[in-house]
């Protein structure tokens, strides 16, 4: 009788397999999901106000932050926002193509809320300087500056702070561009280390405060400061060198670790496409990243581990805003749910039950 050459090279590829994924670590494997009583709504980011309040942050047509809403509450929550703060910047701009509003919605780790504030004119160029960046007070209803200078490009958005709110870390991203750059209360100032996965590198300051020309640069965005302070991660993609068009944001993505002392950037994880959202968990020993991830590319929201080097498979789907809840034991997070045109403006919340992997 002839062998069956085929069993054992497809037994070698399904181990190979669930060496990647993780294979039986899926933690919403015995239901532990939830749809949240949430409005349908354009929601643009989350984030937990306290142990049982999970604000979710709506926008309007134009990128707004508009306000918020709680689980089982249909009340809009008004951030009680000032006109704009940007005021010198945006004086005399009064256009129809003009939006002055305040937009990128993240909790501060002061338990502020951050958000980027001015007047963008879309006849503008990128080089125009009228965006600040603000933190909203919950409970005095201030808003006030976190940076003093303006920020240096209008495509200026996601950002990261350390625990004591002395320095951040700032994207410029485009998607098919992206660079960060350093931020404190006082300046603005480009990054002066390289990235480098050992074969390939380049320099995050020479696309700032404006994109260089020439493809010879890769991508860097997210960045995500650790809750304890010691490690900065962010999403890489050196394939983009010497790339041009949508074939810069194409290829694979790697999370990349910085200690903030020696800023000596090191990948620690690839095989992810297209990723998004970046956060820790509140204990600093885990990430959560929202992208397509492994052989398979499958997508979804996926966990990895500082200390073992795994990573696990949360859920699938189609996913844009996650927030890790203060116990460790919840991650909240938007699922798209496509109107009749396929283009994704409103949006269900989830929570799922994390505790079996966060107590590992």
């Amino acid at each position: 009788m002839k062998k069956n050459i085929l069993l054992p090279v497809l037994s070698l590829y399904f181990i190979s397999l669930c060496a990647v994924l993780s294979c039986g670590q899926s933690v919403n494997a015995y239901g532990s999901e939830i749809k949240m009583n949430y409005p349908l709504a354009n929601y643009s980011g989350l984030g937990w106000l306290s142990e049982t309040e999970l604000a979710a942050f709506v926008t309007d047509q134009n990128g707004g932050v508009t306000g918020y809403y709680f689980e089982n509450d249909d009340t809009l929550h008004s951030l009680e926002l000032p006109p704009f703060v940007a005021e010198l910047d945006c004086n005399g701009v009064n256009d129809f193509n003009t939006n002055i509003n305040y937009k990128h919605p993240a909790l501060l780790p002061d338990g502020r809320l951050g958000l980027n504030n001015g007047c963008v004119s879309l006849g503008d160029p990128p080089d125009k300087k009228r965006q600040y960046m603000v933190a909203y007070n919950f409970k005095t209803k201030e808003t006030t500056l976190l940076v003093n200078e303006p920020l240096p490009h209008y495509l200026s958005n996601g950002f990261t702070w350390n625990p004591d709110m002395t320095l951040g870390l700032q994207q410029i991203y485009g998607v098919l561009d992206g660079t960060i750059y350093w931020m404190s209360p006082d300046k603005i100032a480009p990054v002066d280390f390289a990235i480098s996965d050992g074969e390939r590198s380049f320099l995050p300051s020479k696309d700032f405060p404006h994109f260089s020309e020439g493809n010879e640069q890769g991508i860097v965005f997210s960045p995500a400061w650790s809750p304890n302070g010691k490690t900065i991660a962010f999403f890489v993609t050196l394939d983009a060198i010497g790339r041009s068009g949508w074939s810069r944001s194409d290829g694979e993505y790697k999370i990349f670790f910085m200690d903030p002392i020696e800023q000596k950037p090191y990948p620690v994880m690839g095989s992810i496409y297209d990723p998004s959202e970046l956060i820790w968990s509140p204990d600093s020993k885990w990430l959560v990243f929202v992208g397509y991830y492994g052989v398979l590319r499958t997508n979804g929201i996926w966990a990895y581990s500082v200390e073992s080097g795994k990573i696990y498979p949360v859920i699938s789907g189609d996913f844009s805003r996650i927030a890790w809840s203060p116990d460790g034991n919840k991650i909240a997070a938007t699922i798209c749910v496509p109107d009749s045109d396929s283009l994704c403006n409103q949006y269900e919340i989830w929570e799922y039950n994390v505790s079996s992997i966060y107590r590992k």
